[in-house]
């Protein structure tokens, strides 16, 4: 918990603005996020949007290029 503490005084916040309860749940949270845990079906829900978005991610690139190698292969079947 103290890099939390201490990345916020870095920051410049002052969380004095924010209610005790809200930092105290944000520290929690934070806690179980940096241990593995997830604690509500909201970041569950994220993190599997996370998870599919990069694996998307990695399919367009293999589609991509896939369509360049066949691109150049017509291209070499026209020229004969």
């Amino acid at each position: 918990m103290s890099k939390i503490l201490h990345a916020v005084e870095n920051t410049g916040f002052d969380l004095d603005q924010f209610g005790e309860i809200a930092v105290q749940r944000f520290l929690s949270q934070f806690d179980a996020e940096q241990s593995g845990q997830v604690l509500d079906p909201e970041s569950q829900r994220i993190k599997l949007l996370e998870a599919e978005n990069h694996q998307l991610r990695v399919d367009v690139d293999i589609w991509k290029t896939a369509s360049v190698y066949f691109a150049h292969e017509l291209r070499g079947m026209k020229q004969c």
